[in-house]
Parts: structure tokens; sequence; C-alpha cells
């Protein structure tokens, strides 16, 4: 398969991706950790390099445990990171009514890369994406609290998911 750049970085992948969302979230009851890890890594094994996740990707299984889709992207990955570009996003948040809470803040966007970090057992995350726009958050300071996580090396790229030409 031919690898593509990744918009203007220096990561390249497959044309083809695998969004791990419906491991644990919005589709029903969380598949069976075991199963989404092998799934993963036989996505693997076919090519997919790369993995798209999300913080508030989350589920509950019927023992009422929740399943964290970043934690089984990680345990996928252990010991072939470096096969894989990931990529994860911050700042949307699932109120116990369902709806959303968007919190884009420097504070909570550098609390959340830590606890992504963690989750996926890596020291970088290769993109990470603003999941909604905070209205609260002047684009401005999201650009410099992402570039300074860059200079840290705690991610490579970041990028905007879900937004408007106003916005950019």
């Amino acid at each position: 398969m031919e690898k593509r750049r990744l918009g203007k970085t220096d990561m390249s992948v497959n044309p083809v991706g695998l969004g791990c969302m419906g491991f644990s979230h919005a589709s029903g009851d969380p598949t069976p950790e075991k199963q989404a890890v092998e799934t993963i890594r036989k996505a693997i094994d076919y090519g997919y390099d790369f993995l798209d996740t999300a913080e508030c990707y989350t589920g509950v299984y019927p023992d009422g445990s929740i399943s964290y889709n970043e934690e089984i992207v990680g345990k996928a990955v252990k010991g072939i990171r470096e096969k894989v570009i990931i990529a994860t996003k911050t700042g949307v948040y699932h109120n116990p009514d369902r709806s959303l809470r968007l919190d884009s803040s420097p504070a909570n966007i550098r609390r959340a890369v830590e606890d992504s970090l963690t989750k996926l057992q890596t020291d970088y995350i290769d993109l990470y994406y603003q999941h909604r726009i905070d209205p609260k958050v002047e684009p401005e300071i999201v650009a410099e609290t992402m570039g300074k996580l860059m200079k840290e090396g705690k991610i490579r790229a970041w990028g905007i998911s879900e937004t408007s030409e106003e916005y950019l």
C-alpha cells in the first residue's frame, strides 16, 4: 500500500486508518477488551497504521466497569508502538444526561494529554486534536498550548476536529 503524508507533518500513513470509537462508545455495550485488543492487533497486521481514538470515547460494560478506549488502544500497541500513528482528541466530555461539555482551557488540555499518555502507554501522541470548538477559549490560546506540548515532545502534531471556516 502506498503511504500518504499526514497533512504538513513528517508522518506518513496508509490510506485507510482504524477509527476505534466503536470498541467502547456509541455502539451499544463495549466490545470485550480482549476481543477489541485482538481486533486492533489484527488490523495492524493487515497494514492499518493510523489509529483514531479520544479521551471521551468511554462506555460501560454490563458489569458496571468502565471501558476507556485509549486504554484499549494502549494495550493493543504495547510492544509495537513504532508501527502506528496514534491520533487522539481532547476537550469534549459527556455529562450524566449525555449532553456534551466543552473544555479547551490550557489547564484542561495539559491534564488531558497526561491522562491520554498514561492510558495509551506511550511517551508521545502523534496527532492531538481539539475535539470540538470551545467558544470560551480563543483559538490562539489553544494553538499556544498545543505548540508548547509539541516543544515538550508530548505531541508531534495537532489539529482541530469539527470546526468552521470562521474559527480557522
